[in-house]
């Protein structure tokens, strides 16, 4: 074994062993953040692993390129779990554990290219089934499937013990299927790591692939309702409260409904901030605010003049101050 091997190896060994520490800690708030970071990151790196897997076949002639296809769809929605699921649970504490997952993403996938570089000029004809029985890959596949499982294992652990103190209701369906998620992945890597064992010694029961792939796309199923549980709500009720606020706005004076690029640039943007949370107390308030807002904007917007007839104009520039009388 050469000395790269070697510290990849340790490398490997010392990831196993952080992951076992994030097990043994029950403290949520300090060490939420990195147990699901380096549950995601290596769910990142496992996939974004396939291509180079997909290129030895490439380079010997063939590729599948729906394969190729899907495992770059998969690798796309769990990049994306980060921001989303964490969301969901402290929206505060969203950068931490994006970072360390990318970093353990990084750091796998980079193991897994010198792997490759390291034990490509070993294989020729039979180069994927040289490739995975090759010793060093063995195990450092199979240190890499420990840190997942583990780290998995205290993924739905840490979900199933944090979820009662949620008080949204959609975080904690959220964190339910982060839970049920964990578990598939858990089972994914107990699989490949009896593949990767049998492999060395054998040819492994086609059925063990199969039940790989079933549970790798239950997983990115699961993690995508995941995501979709406290985001899209999100955007809706944010595109709802766009939609009151111009109804609100025609209502008060029927004109603006030409002047939609106008009404965002100077109302519904700029004041979705601290002084519109104050005036939005009192809803007639609210609306009076609004229109001393857009008719100061507009008195001075020169670009009105083509758009819309002197009557018009007179109607904006003459609104009565006090609307919500």
């Amino acid at each position: 074994m050469t000395l790269a091997g070697v510290v990849l190896i340790i490398a490997a060994f010392v990831l196993l062993l952080s992951s076992a520490a994030m097990y043994v800690s029950r403290g949520l708030r300090m060490h939420g953040s990195w147990i699901y970071g380096s549950f995601f990151g290596s769910l990142t790196a496992i996939f974004l692993v396939e291509p180079i897997f997909y290129a030895v076949d490439a380079a010997l002639g063939g590729v599948n390129y729906l394969a190729l296809a899907q495992r770059a769809f998969l690798t796309a929605t769990l990049l994306s779990m980060h921001i989303g699921i964490w969301r969901a649970m402290a929206p505060s504490q969203l950068k931490r554990p994006v970072i360390f997952a990318c970093v353990i993403a990084a750091a796998s996938y980079g193991g897994q290219v010198m792997l490759f570089i390291l034990a490509a000029p070993s294989f020729s004809s039979s180069g994927m089934r040289q490739y995975e029985s090759n010793p060093l890959v063995a195990t450092y596949s199979l240190l890499m499937l420990a840190h997942l499982a583990t780290v998995a294992f205290s993924a739905m652990r840490l979900s199933v013990r944090y979820r009662p103190r949620l008080k949204s209701l959609r975080r904690r369906r959220s964190l339910a299927f982060v839970a049920l998620g964990s578990g598939f992945a858990l089972a994914v890597a107990l699989i490949h790591a009896t593949i990767t064992l049998t492999d060395l010694v054998g040819s492994p029961p086609d059925i063990l692939g199969t039940l790989e792939r079933i549970f790798t796309a239950s997983a990115a199923i699961v993690f995508a309702l995941a995501i979709g549980i406290p985001t899209f709500p999100r955007w809706l009720g944010s595109a709802r409260k766009d939609f009151i606020a111009r109804r609100e706005l025609w209502n008060l004076c029927p004109v603006w409904a030409k002047l939609q690029p106008e009404i965002d640039q100077y109302v519904i943007w700029p004041y979705r901030g601290r002084l519109m949370e104050i005036m939005s107390r009192d809803p007639a308030m609210r609306r009076h605010r609004r229109g001393v807002e857009i008719r100061d904007c507009f008195e001075s917007d020169a670009t009105l003049e083509g758009r819309l007839s002197e009557a018009e104009l007179a109607t904006i520039r003459t609104m009565e101050v006090n609307t919500h009388a």
